[in-house]
């Protein structure tokens, strides 16, 4: 199978296929399950077994079949997603004050002094997480209203 056929199947571009397999970059998390469903591979064995230790995958292997998504199993992963993300908001809001009571006695030093600690990248990354989370659902949401 080649770089563009797969990447057409996917709605990728040539290019990100050529990155993933030359280990440039990894995929997002999304792409990733895509990726694994369509070569009928559950993504969590990606993930735990590495393909040379896989006897029944081949590299150039053609998938078996595609899975065909309904719109309402579109639909539940999407609320999934959101219910998880409203959850993980939650969990930051709480994450903060916590933080920010720790700093107040003085136990850690506090954010936007120059430092660069632990906590304020974790808190970071969360927000930037939750950020990708919100702009996705929001495009799928729009690209399914009809109007």
């Amino acid at each position: 199978m080649s770089q563009r056929a797969l990447a057409d199947d996917l709605g990728l571009k040539r290019n990100n296929i050529a990155s993933y397999e030359a280990g440039i970059v990894e995929p997002r998390a999304a792409t990733f399950v895509r990726i694994a469903e369509y070569f009928g591979i559950e993504a969590q064995d990606l993930l735990v077994t590495p393909l040379e230790d896989r006897p029944d995958i081949h590299r150039n292997a053609k998938p078996t079949a595609k899975r065909s998504y309904t719109a309402s199993v579109v639909n539940e992963q999407l609320h999934h997603l959101e219910r998880r993300t409203i959850d993980m908001e939650k969990v930051l809001v709480g994450f903060r004050e916590f933080y920010r009571q720790r700093q107040r006695q003085g136990a850690i030093s506090s954010v936007g002094q120059g430092t660069d600690s632990d906590m304020d990248r974790l808190i970071n990354m969360l927000e930037d997480l939750l950020n990708t989370n919100r702009e996705f659902i929001d495009q799928q949401l729009e690209d399914q209203d009809p109007g």
